[in-house]
């Protein structure tokens, strides 16, 4: 036994020179090394560890003392030139999963930075084995060993432990592929591919495009696998007469295909293969064409061990761990997907990535070409860059789920490319929009702006949808279909717009120009109802947009109709149109046809509900839109908290769902007191990534309203006045001063007056507000009696009864029969109809109104202070105003308790005290 040892003043001489043939079983403290077994065991016992790891350990063994660079690991271990990330990742993972085996021998591995790496301390190793300098004892014109009939004709490739040959029958003719180990890492190489093809050929039968294992032989050296000759390998093929360049890019992705459909049909069974490349790809001719086939999955791993019990198949080549997680750094590094070179477990994107290399070396022609930065500049075709980045996307969370869905994506090119070029024609259809709104910018600003914003949500909804259906269809139905479109956006629609023009209206509303552009729509989509189905459903979007919702109704109506009818009726975008009607409805207070119309959506969604999905999502904000327009934020609240968790696992990056959801939840929370949940919610909400120009002024503003209602609740008035009038500010800039948003924000400002009890303020922002409503979206709309209700409260708590009185009681009846006596709303107009009546003497009408009031009703609407004790308050008010104390003043001294500690205001309370102290006039008033 030969010792080496590494003094403390420098390194020791070897006392004998390895021959390179040697092979050693080395010891070294606690651990001992069998380079020809390829063992390594640790206190008496053996440890399971990777090949990699140990091929670098026996490396070092080779030199202990002398260092060992990290180019000589990398070209040595993974057989590759380059240095940089891949070499800190891949020797690093190594080292890490060695030193794990190793324990306290482990420090003996010493790492020189930005020099390599050493192995310190005294070796002790005896001769094991020897191989010769080719690794085999193998000439050309020797019988195969144990294969008396087939000759040894070509070496194909030689390794320091393994060598590959073409072989040819004495008599037959027939060729096969033999490859040989001594033993060691090349062996359990050898003995995994074995394996891998026994599963794969009783899972999937004989396939022309997996290379075919005949036999093996593990009994005794030389060990070989005996293999059918696939033709050349990929790499030499391509290059022979410079046959890649020669063919078509349609031919090359044909060939990339069927690479593709081997690959996939392999991961079918939850086998990968790990070391994908052009070596490991052969081409033979195949009539006028070419048959590709796919060989030595000696580096592949299994994804469901347990499928080599099921078969009856013995785990050669495959201790316990490798079958499960494998080697992560086997394979070629130019090939290995990032995440495996830091140690990650290989999965199906991992093979998903070697094979968009390949893809893109087939496409330039050159497969020896790494994938650097600016390598779409190569790649010529727009679609084949998206697909090729697709697949060698860095993170394999954004890479392809699949090889199919490579595969899937080059088959429908032909299609995608009509696609394209539809797009572009709509693309040229916005360009051309965007001239008309030059010319007619000067005259119309900011109906322009709203035109504009709703042309352009036309054009992508209705490219959205199109594009969905477009696989059945010719170019040139795409191509008529794309100049259709473009037709209506800029002759009916737009054109109408430029005023200069000879259809140019005289200052025309956006209601009048789209008014005009869908009556020409039978003109342009007579014979195309799908794409008229879409372009109606945008126009009543639009429609919304403008609070104009009955006409939405008419178009998201005639849109859901027409998808139904044209085979299509349980997709998710018919579906996505049913809720979108059913939001419509809802804001129309027509609350039964809204259920009506959820139920039939979710009913069309099926299982679909089950399932974390854009369409789910869209489902769950809709029922908690229905529970929130009726104000009924308890049942509101599971359905938001519902699309919120599915909106962080389908849109997490969707700047504006977020906000829509978040802001749902706040609303809740608002009108459920929870006011400081709220404010932490809408706190994250005005950050400046959520600009009015990154999110648009609907959402935007909803969040900046909420925001200061829930600073009104925990009585911060001046802080809300700032934040509203900010809102109101930017919405009249942007929409008008006449639009319906603009009076929803103005009646807010008033409610915030309401409650700082500025009378006269509160009075002017509500009279403004319900003079927009008013005008925006007619006298009987659910928003304007809601904001009737509010001027009506303001004024009888001004003092100005007479003129409240009527007006709350035309109110109550209205919303009464709008929305149900039970509705919040209905309820809050006759609470103060109750005060109004008891103030002048009408206890009796003032009872029977109070008698139906809920306080978790009233709550929704203002959550300030405790509804119950506002009720018993009032209550007690008339029970002494009816000659009956004794019942009337314990309510009045409990409710003027509980408010005392609630800290309500005193204009809060000081009626209540008044009666109290007598029995005069007294009028109960309400925080907002």
């Amino acid at each position: 036994m030969e010792g080496i040892s590494l003094g403390r003043g420098g390194l020791v001489m070897l006392a004998v020179q390895i021959e390179g043939g040697t092979l050693f079983r080395y010891r070294f403290g606690d651990a001992e090394f069998d380079e020809a077994r390829f063992e390594l065991q640790v206190g008496g016992a053996s440890v399971e560890v990777q090949p990699k790891p140990l091929a670098l350990l026996a490396m070092l063994l080779r030199t202990p003392g002398e260092v060992v660079t990290s180019e000589e690991i990398l070209q040595s271990v993974w057989k590759y030139q380059n240095t940089g990330d891949l070499e800190t990742n891949v020797i690093g993972t190594a080292l890490t999963k060695l030193r794990s085996a190793l324990g306290k021998d482990a420090r003996r591995i010493v790492n020189l930075p930005r020099v390599g790496y050493r192995f310190e301390g005294r070796v002790e190793r005896v001769v094991v084995g020897h191989t010769l300098s080719s690794g085999l004892a193998l000439e050309s014109g020797m019988a195969v060993p144990m294969r008396p009939n087939f000759v040894l004709q070509e070496l194909l490739s030689r390794t320091k432990y393994s060598e590959v040959w073409r072989a040819r029958h004495a008599k037959t003719e027939e060729v096969r592929i033999y490859k040989f180990s001594p033993a060691g890492e090349r062996l359990l190489s050898l003995k995994r591919e074995a394996t891998l093809y026994r599963l794969l050929h009783d899972a999937l039968g004989e396939r022309p495009d997996i290379v075919r294992v005949i036999d093996w032989n593990f009994a005794e050296a030389p060990f070989f696998l005996e293999c059918e000759d696939g033709g050349q390998d990929l790499r030499m093929w391509a290059d022979a007469g410079s046959r890649l360049r020669g063919l078509s890019l349609e031919a090359r992705i044909a060939l990339f295909l069927q690479i593709a459909d081997a690959v996939s049909a392999a991961h079918s069974v939850g086998v990968l293969h790990k070391d994908l490349k052009p070596d490991n790809v052969l081409v033979a001719a195949l009539g006028t064409g070419w048959q590709v086939r796919l060989t030595d999955f000696g580096s592949g791993q299994l994804l469901e061990p347990g499928r080599l019990e099921d078969l009856g198949i013995t785990q050669l080549g495959f201790t316990m761990t490798q079958g499960i997680g494998s080697d992560a750094t086997t394979g070629t590094l130019l090939y290995l997907a990032p995440e495996l070179t830091r140690g990650e477990t290989p999965t199906i994107q991992s093979d998903v990535y070697a094979l968009g290399l390949l893809l893109y070396q087939l496409v330039i022609g050159d497969m020896r070409r790494p994938l650097v930065p600016g390598w779409q500049r190569e790649v010529a075709d727009e679609l084949l860059q998206q697909d090729i980045a697709a697949a060698t996307d860095g993170n394999p969370n954004h890479r392809l789920n699949s090889v199919g869905e490579l595969a899937n994506a080059l088959r429908r090119m032909p299609e995608r490319r009509a696609e394209l070029a539809s797009r572009r024609a709509l693309e040229q259809a916005a360009q051309q929009a965007q001239e008309a709104l030059k010319r007619a910018r000067a005259r119309l600003p900011w109906v322009i702006a709203a035109l504009a914003s709703m042309a352009i949500g036309l054009m992508v909804s209705s490219w959205l949808y199109v594009q969905s259906r477009q696989a059945y269809l010719t170019a040139e139905a795409q191509r008529m279909r794309a100049e259709a479109i473009n037709k209506f956006l800029n002759d009916d629609l737009l054109g109408a717009a430029d005023t200069s023009g000879p259809d140019g209206q005289h200052d025309p509303t956006v209601r009048e120009l789209l008014a005009r552009a869908a009556g020409r729509l039978e003109g342009r989509f007579g014979n195309d109802p799908v794409t008229k189905a879409s372009v109606d459903l945008a126009i009543g979007q639009a429609y919304f947009g403008l609070s104009d919702y009955s006409s939405a109704e008419t178009f998201q109506k005639r849109g859901v109709a027409g998808l139904a009818g044209s085979r299509a009726a349980a997709d998710d975008d018919t579906i996505a149109a049913m809720y979108a009607l059913a939001r419509t409805l809802g804001v129309e207070g027509r609350f039964a046809e809204t259920g009506d119309t959820l139920a039939r959506a979710d009913a069309a969604a099926g299982e679909r509900l089950h399932e974390a999905s854009k369409l789910s999502l869209l489902a769950a904000w809709s029922r908690g839109n229905y529970f929130a327009i009726r104000m009924q934020p308890e049942q509101a609240l599971p359905h938001f908290e519902e699309a919120e968790r599915i909106r962080a696992q389908t849109l997490a990056e969707d700047d504006i769902w977020l906000l829509r959801s978040r802001g749902a939840l706040a609303w809740c929370y608002v009108r459920l007191g929870r006011n400081d949940e709220a404010i932490a919610v809408l706190k994250g909400l005005l950050a400046p990534k959520y600009s009015l120009e990154n999110i648009g002024i609907t959402d935007w503003q909803k969040v900046h309203v909420q925001y200061a209602l829930a600073l009104t609740n925990l009585s911060r008035f001046d802080e809300a006045e700032v934040a509203l009038k900010d809102s109101l500010r930017q919405v009249q800039q942007v929409l008008g001063q006449d639009n319906y948003v603009t009076g929803l924000v103005w009646n807010y400002l008033g409610t915030v007056y309401q409650n700082a009890a500025k009378w006269d303020a509160a009075i002017d922002a509500q009279t403004r507000a319900y003079a927009i409503m008013r005008q925006s979206v007619g006298e009987q709309a659910q928003a304007t009696l809601g904001v009737a209700s509010e001027l009506a409260i303001s004024k009888y708590l001004s003092g100005r009864t007479g003129e409240a009185l009527p007006m709350l009681e035309a109110v109550h009846t209205a919303l009464a029969a709008k929305l149900g006596e039970d509705a919040a709303l209905t309820e809050d107009a006759a609470f103060y109809l109750a005060s109004a009546l008891t103030g002048l003497g009408r206890q009796d009408e003032a009872s029977g109104l109070l008698e139906k009031l809920r306080a978790e009703s009233l709550n929704s609407v203002d959550p300030g202070i405790d509804w119950a004790q506002r009720i018993a308050g009032l209550k007690g008010m008339i029970l002494m105003r009816q000659g009956k104390p004794a019942q009337g003043r314990p309510l009045l001294e409990d409710a003027v308790a509980h408010l005392t500690q609630e800290k309500a205001p005193a204009w809060v309370l000081d009626p209540l005290r008044a009666m109290l102290g007598a029995e005069g006039d007294a009028t109960v008033v309400s925080s907002r």
